[in-house]
C-alpha cells in the first residue's frame, strides 16, 4: 500500500488521502473502505497539503503540485529547488501562501498557476511552519527550536517561546488553536 506515512487528511466524510514522504499517495472515496493510488511526480518529497474543495488541492515539498481533479493527476506549478516548501494554505481557490525552510514567505493570487511572489524573507531558517491564513503563520525555527507567530504577511514576527530541548511537531487546528506532538 504505502510506506512511511507522513499525513492523513480527509475532505468531508468520505474523500481522504494518505501521503508519504517518498512521493506516494493513496485516495479513498468511501470513507477508507477502499484505497487507490494517486500518483505524484517522481522525486517529489512531501511536506504539506491543502485542499480548497474536493477537486482542487495542493501538495508541497521540494515542489508545489496542484490537482484540479481530486488527485487523479498532479501538475507541478512551482519548483522550490533545494529550498523545501514546508507549509501551504489557500484562503480560497485563488489566494494562497507558503513558507519555505529558509524563511521565505511566498504568495499566489491566481490559484498557483504562475510563479509565486516572495513577500518578505525572514531571518530564521524554519523546520516547519503552518499558515492559518494569508496573514497568519506559525513556525518553528532551526536549529534553535524557537516558536514564532508571523502576522501581516511577514512584517510582524513575534517570538513566542523556545521549545528546546523538546522535539515537537506543532499542529494548528482550523480555529487557530495550537497543540504540539
Amino acid at each position: 500500500m504505502i510506506s512511511e506515512m507522513e499525513r492523513v487528511t480527509f475532505i468531508g466524510n468520505d474523500i481522504g488521502f494518505i501521503f508519504s514522504s517518498s512521493n506516494e499517495a493513496v485516495k479513498t472515496t468511501d470513507g477508507g473502505n477502499t484505497w487507490f493510488e494517486s500518483d505524484l511526480e517522481t522525486g517529489f518529497i512531501f511536506k504539506d497539503e491543502y485542499f480548497t474543495n474536493q477537486n482542487l488541492g495542493y501538495v508541497c515539498g521540494n515542489r508545489i503540485l496542484k490537482t484540479t481533479n481530486g488527485g487523479l493527476n498532479w501538475q507541478m506549478i512551482y519548483n522550490a529547488g533545494s529550498d523545501n516548501v514546508s507549509s501551504i494554505y489557500f484562503t480560497d481557490t485563488q489566494n494562497g501562501v507558503c513558507i519555505t525552510n529558509s524563511g521565505k514567505i511566498l504568495r499566489s493570487s491566481n490559484s498557483g498557476i504562475s510563479s509565486y511572489v516572495e513577500l518578505y524573507p525572514l531571518t530564521e531558517d524554519f523546520k516547519f511552519g503552518h499558515a492559518i491564513s494569508n496573514d497568519l503563520i506559525y513556525a518553528v525555527s532551526s536549529p534553535s527550536n524557537a516558536f514564532f507567530r508571523i502576522n501581516d504577511k511577514g512584517r510582524d514576527i513575534n517570538f513566542i517561546r523556545s521549545i528546546s530541548p523538546y522535539s515537537v511537531n506543532p499542529q494548528v487546528l482550523g480555529d487557530s488553536s495550537l497543540f504540539a506532538i
